[in-house]
């Protein structure tokens, strides 16, 4: 359970994962670059909708799909 803000889901994901290996996939709300960096500090692969402006770099987006 987490406390109601504008970023509550995205700090329950990054806790949920912590240990994990892979890829962690989410719609446009989680394509922050706060998001994508706590997930790749956590050694995963963000695999999120992108927004017009993406915090997705050329790491990530240079694969199809």
């Amino acid at each position: 359970m987490t406390q109601a803000s504008g970023t509550a889901e995205r700090d329950a994901a990054a806790a949920m994962v912590r240990g994990r290996r892979g890829t962690l996939a989410g719609d446009k709300g989680y394509d922050t670059k706060e998001f994508v960096r706590r997930v790749r500090a956590l050694g995963l692969t963000p695999h999120v909708a992108q927004k017009p402006h993406s915090a997705i770099d050329a790491r990530t987006a240079r694969h199809a799909g």
